[in-house]
């Protein structure tokens, strides 16, 4: 794990009003102590994807005595359940809610293998499938609320500096079917690892195939290596202890959350740093940084496609809308 020192990093303050926030997972780590910062810069609407109602109010409650935002709202999701997925993004449409910045924060760590009820692995659709498939859903949402304020929208997927402790070569995987072949008991131990890899593979693709013109930033962060309860299904002493004691609050590692939705900084700009860059970027330690060396290797650029083109298939079955959205943006 990382120990790299991030508390020295400050939490970029912009002022949100009149833009609208949404986090998934924001009722605990480093999800909750993003959706304080962000709270603190008085968005118009601040929307905590959390697993059941009832979180997300005691979040909201939380986040109001803390901060004095009074004005997040609960909206349920849960990622390893492709119904919730689709009712959250059915709700923006229902309501005609606008959407500036998403933040897919979600994940979990599993020790043992667990099938959703959808059939996969719960690591695989929790952490990829399902923040994918919210992504592509709210596209249309992102893109006429970036229109409308004349702005850039933002989307966020948390990803790890552990997605280069794993690779998909051909030895291991089908270039064209990693997740299928991935959806087995096989070789549990990695798929935190490989969902992270999955992740970056799949917004590197997208912003590839995306308009380089259109007013969409997507990317993706490390958020270091953080004591929080994504490790509560973990057995910790595997660690070195050592890099246990070194491991930052989530607090800390929600700085790097905010940095990657709302960067380039003053500074970033000074040194000739622009927002185009940030498209498709890997984001650590508040910088845009090159990715494991098998993602830029030509392998991994086949992958890459492959894992894009298989994503697609897959989602397109739990909603045809995939295809048509994909279709209107040019991106299949």
């Amino acid at each position: 794990m990382s120990t790299q020192d991030l508390t020295s990093y400050p939490v970029i303050q912009r002022d949100l009003s009149g833009k609208t926030v949404a986090i998934i997972g924001a009722n605990t780590g480093i999800g909750l102590e993003a959706a304080k910062h962000f709270a603190r810069m008085n968005p118009a609407r601040l929307i905590l994807g959390c697993r059941t109602h009832e979180k997300g109010t005691a979040t909201a409650s939380l986040i109001e005595k803390e901060t004095g935002y009074s004005k997040a709202e609960s909206w349920p999701i849960e990622l390893s359940d492709f119904s919730t997925v689709r009712a959250f993004t059915e709700r923006f449409e229902k309501d005609d809610v606008p959407l500036d910045f998403l933040i897919n924060n979600a994940g979990i760590v599993a020790a043992k293998y667990e099938q959703t009820i959808d059939g996969w692995e719960s690591t695989i659709q929790v952490n990829y499938l399902s923040q994918t498939l919210l992504t592509i859903l709210l596209l249309p949402r992102l893109l006429d609320t970036a229109k409308k304020h004349s702005d850039v929208a933002r989307v966020v997927i948390v990803s790890s500096l552990v997605h280069s402790w794993t690779d998909f070569r051909a030895e291991r995987v089908p270039f064209d079917k990693v997740l299928n072949t991935l959806n087995s008991p096989d070789d549990q131990m990695k798929r935190y690892e490989d969902t992270k890899l999955s992740i970056i593979l799949f917004v590197r693709a997208f912003a590839e195939r995306f308009s380089s013109t259109a007013p969409l930033v997507i990317d993706t962060v490390c958020p270091g290596f953080c004591a929080s309860d994504i490790l509560r299904h973990v057995d910790t002493s595997m660690f070195d202890p050592e890099a246990m004691k070194l491991a930052h609050t989530p607090e800390v590692g929600s700085r790097q959350l905010i940095y990657a939705a709302l960067a380039p900084t003053p500074e970033d700009e000074a040194k000739g740093i622009k927002l185009d860059q940030f498209k498709g970027a890997y984001i650590s330690q508040t910088a845009i940084t090159p990715p494991s060396d098998w993602v830029l290797s030509e392998e991994g650029k086949k992958v890459q496609n492959g894992i894009w083109e298989e994503t697609i298939e897959i989602l397109n079955k739990v909603d045809p809308k995939i295809t048509a959205i994909l279709q209107k943006y040019k991106l299949c």
